[in-house]
């Protein structure tokens, strides 16, 4: 076969893919609205506790570290939301796509679905849910009359960069739960213990530098400095935080797609 007709028969190959996802785009929309409405189907106040989770988590740092932290951090209440919702982005939207499969095992049982679908639909709900979040921040920021700067223009390259971490690992924690159900309870402490290395509510200049080290070797506290940063400091972030941030978005998708992808047929003989 020639060159010429290789790459041809290629290309076609991957429209031919690119379509046949794009059939599939009902289906993630009804999935997604599911996963919505299935989160707040008992609550009375339903998304608005999308907006006040924030505003609570704020709150409670706020009156318990704003005082201890006083000197080092101005604007206490920004410098810990502009954090805190990437995180909890992070670790609410890898948490529900964890068990994603397997609550889902009784309806790609009976009928062929793309299985892919079940975690973007957590992805995509949960990507809603941020971008409402982001109302309190803004808020925030013209109340307590925070400068704002041209570096906010960074903030959607960050959401992406977030977002490909975020997908990275759902499609990986998704994996692993199928086939280990103890994954869900050992993750909890992975969660736990990640998060108090981010510096999601202190300053990483008062940490000792042995422990500073190890923070620094942390990808998701570089992934959160850039969203942080040029909300909080009016800056670019440094381009350390943005090449690690970018190196660990790109491995975890490529890492997760391909194991994911190469376990899923798997899937119905372990749920």
């Amino acid at each position: 076969m020639k060159e010429g007709q290789h790459n041809g028969l290629a290309a076609t190959a991957v429209f031919d893919r690119l379509v046949g996802h794009w059939q599939h785009g009902y289906l993630l929309q009804s999935l997604v609205a599911r996963e919505i409405k299935v989160r707040y189907r008992r609550s009375v106040l339903g998304v608005i506790w999308t907006l006040l989770n924030p505003i609570m988590m704020m709150a409670i740092f706020t009156v318990v570290f704003s005082t201890l932290f006083a000197r080092t951090l101005e604007d206490f209440p920004i410098y810990f939301l502009s954090a805190h919702m990437s995180w909890h982005f992070f670790s609410q939207t890898t948490n529900m796509a964890m068990t994603s499969m397997v609550r889902s095992a009784a309806l790609y049982k009976r009928i062929y679905v793309p299985k892919y679908v079940f975690v973007l639909a957590v992805v995509v709900s949960d990507t809603i849910n941020f971008l409402i979040s982001l109302v309190p921040l803004m808020f925030l920021v013209i109340l307590l009359r925070h400068p704002i700067t041209p570096a906010l223009l960074f903030v959607p390259v960050a959401f992406l960069i977030l977002l490909g971490v975020i997908t990275g690992v759902s499609f990986i924690v998704a994996t692993i739960a199928v086939f280990f159900d103890d994954i869900t309870q050992f993750y909890q402490v992975i969660l736990q213990a990640t998060m108090y290395l981010t510096a999601l509510f202190y300053p990483i200049s008062i940490v000792p530098p042995g422990w500073r080290s190890l923070i620094l070797l942390n990808p998701m506290y570089h992934v959160i400095q850039l969203i942080r940063v040029p909300v909080y400091n009016g800056t670019l972030p440094p381009l350390e935080s943005v090449v690690v941030g970018a190196l660990t978005a790109a491995v975890t998708l490529v890492f997760g797609w391909t194991l994911f992808t190469r376990a899923s047929d798997r899937f119905v003989y372990y749920v």
